[in-house]
């Protein structure tokens, strides 16, 4: 996980959850493609208003599952 990466999730935390979150190694992991879709998906609503089930949409279903592995 990049240093930027590592900036906006402790962002998250700090401002949208009730608890710290845990940072553990990623398995696996999105192509780079996959992360530029979701980043940009992110970045474009920064007012918060974007849901796990619309970033998850953003990635086609065969590929996001096998992403997961």
């Amino acid at each position: 996980m990049g240093e930027e990466q590592v900036r906006f999730l402790a962002h998250l935390t700090r401002f949208y959850c009730d608890q710290p979150a845990i940072l553990q190694p990623a398995r696996g992991g999105l192509a780079p493609w996959q992360v530029r879709r979701t980043k940009g998906l992110l970045l474009s609503r920064m007012d918060g208003k974007v849901g796990l089930a619309e970033l998850a949409g953003a990635i086609p279903r065969a590929v996001r599952s096998q992403s997961l592995l």
